[in-house]
């Protein structure tokens, strides 16, 4: 069990680092379908305190993801606002020189 979700973490953490978002929700939905599998075999302390184990794991996992998201939404945001800037400069002074194509 713990394998299974080792391996899906640094997926993630891989899909993170090269923003592949569609990637990023194909393993979320493969971490909730190993939970609920996890889940469902559950029988003694011992299987409940890894899970617990594990999702702690995932919550940290699952905050970076987040943050850096966050992040790169800043970023993108920041440029898009220049570009904008830069785009009304440029049809300001092309408007100012009567400048006809």
């Amino acid at each position: 069990m713990n394998e299974r979700f080792l391996n899906i973490a640094k997926q993630l953490k891989d899909a993170n680092d090269k923003q592949d978002w569609a990637l990023l929700t194909e393993l979320d939905a493969q971490v909730r379908v190993e939970l609920q599998a996890v889940i469902a075999s559950m029988r003694t302390k011992e299987d409940r305190a890894q899970l617990l184990s594990i999702l702690r794991r995932y919550e940290k996992v699952y905050s970076l993801v987040l943050k850096d998201s966050l992040k790169h939404r800043d970023e993108i945001s920041m440029e898009l606002k220049q570009i904008t800037r830069e785009s009304k400069a440029a049809n300001t002074y092309l408007d100012s020189s009567q400048y006809k194509a």
